[in-house]
């Protein structure tokens, strides 16, 4: 069907460091006439950043923060969150259900992604825990039990940013492609659009060419304009300055403030930006 491999995703994520050694996520070869090869990862699950030649990391955009999400057990609270913040570092506890496992996760900004730490849970760990050394509030609990915990999710707060979406016969789709970062609120919204105009544009044009640049020129401008939501999404989870973290809380606390935050025109425009692309009508090509 196909002939020997031309190309390799790579994920820099758990996909390194369960084994200690880069695990190709998709072989793209060249196929026979006819065939095609849609490459689709989970940003948040396997960080795909490689596609062309150049070395790993080298389409990882904009590293903003470290996450470890753990479970905390039982802390008495439901439909609700706590956050305890310092400059660039924050500690959060959550709850759904009465009946569900109380979460947190513990955030801290970085100038640098700690692509080390990817290949070595302790190392993962250790890091984590240095930088929450205060014995304040939940925050020794929170570390303790990131150290023991048995599900443990450890990663970067990122996006991807691709200077190609195709190449031959391969196009990549969501966040492969455009990874949005969660801080943005569009992450699966962007994803689930462009698999449309994809799929939508390979039904219009018999030329699969034209089809992935048809693609890539309708959905670059609508992904990056939402990529560039999360330049300042990071504010409420981990303020960077001390004057961010008063003006976090002030909000936080005052319902009517946070009403009249929500009407801003900057709010306005986040919300055009999301509904910004219209979805055209495809017309499968006779």
């Amino acid at each position: 069907m196909c002939e020997e491999p031309t190309g390799v995703l790579l994920s820099p994520g758990p996909a390194l460091t369960r084994s200690g050694s880069p695990r190709a996520l998709f072989l793209l070869r060249q196929c026979q006439p006819g065939r095609h090869v849609v490459g689709e990862a989970g940003e948040e699950a396997e960080k795909v950043v490689a596609v062309l030649p150049g070395p790993v990391g080298q389409h990882l955009g904009e590293p903003a923060e470290q996450r470890g999400d753990i479970a905390v057990g039982e802390l008495g609270v439901a439909h609700e969150a706590f956050i305890w913040s310092e400059p660039g570092r924050s500690a959060v506890v959550y709850a759904y259900e009465p009946s569900e496992p109380v979460h947190g996760f513990l955030t801290f900004v970085r100038d640098t992604p700690p692509f080390e730490a990817f290949r070595d849970p302790r190392a993962q760990r250790e890091l984590v825990a240095s930088q929450f050394p205060e014995q304040v509030w939940q925050v020794p609990r929170l570390v303790a039990a990131m150290r023991t915990s048995g599900d443990l999710f450890f990663d970067i707060v990122s996006q991807v940013h691709m200077p190609a979406w195709s190449h031959g016969r391969v196009a990549l789709a969501g966040d492969a492609a455009h990874a949005t970062s969660f801080l943005s609120g569009q992450h699966s919204s962007v994803a689930l659009v462009g698999a449309y105009v994809l799929a939508g544009e390979l039904a219009t044009h018999a030329d699969h060419a034209e089809a992935f640049a048809a693609y890539e020129r309708r959905m670059r401008p609508f992904a990056e304009r939402n990529q560039a939501l999360a330049t300042a999404g990071g504010t409420i989870v981990t303020p960077t300055t001390r004057a961010q973290v008063d003006a976090r809380n002030a909000l936080l606390r005052d319902p009517e403030a946070m009403a009249k935050e929500l009407a801003t025109a900057e709010a306005e425009a986040r919300r055009t930006t999301h509904s910004s692309l219209t979805l055209p009508e495809y017309t499968p090509a006779p």
